[in-house]
């Protein structure tokens, strides 16, 4: 699994470009690869940032580092809201993921929430795909 970042950026966790399978993936998809930092990391990794729980950033040492994607919300309205407003584009599996939260209820958690987007969608029973970041 490969993390493709702008270069010069470390610790930054809004600098990662693309993520990709393998390298094949890589120098079919992205071209001159030179112009950034690519990383390699776990399929664990790869799948936790494909599906919004973490966000990747790498530090001076070129390691892969990572934090929880949360995002809070005040009520169960302001998740419903939230996802009601979401556009159903993108891939199929983000528009599948889209559809299945705009059912869902969430006045079974606790508020105020901290939670990432990746989460409550898996413990809705569905995955969400991030197509904000150009998986390759």
């Amino acid at each position: 699994m490969k993390f493709i970042f702008r270069k010069n950026e470390t610790n930054n966790f809004y600098a990662l470009y693309k993520i990709a399978n393998d390298s094949v993936d890589l120098n079919t998809k992205l071209g001159n690869t030179s112009v950034y930092k690519i990383i390699d990391g776990t399929e664990a990794q790869y799948n936790d940032v494909k599906s919004l729980k973490k966000r990747a950033a790498y530090d001076s040492n070129d390691n892969l580092i990572f934090e929880d994607a949360n995002e809070y919300y005040l009520s169960a309205e302001e998740i419903n809201d939230w996802i009601q407003n979401l556009e159903e584009t993108g891939s199929a599996g983000r528009i599948s993921a889209i559809q299945a939260l705009k059912q869902a209820d969430f006045s079974n958690y606790t508020y105020p929430l901290t939670k990432s987007l990746g989460s409550i969608a898996e413990e809705k029973g569905t995955t969400w795909v991030d197509d904000e970041i150009d998986l390759i």
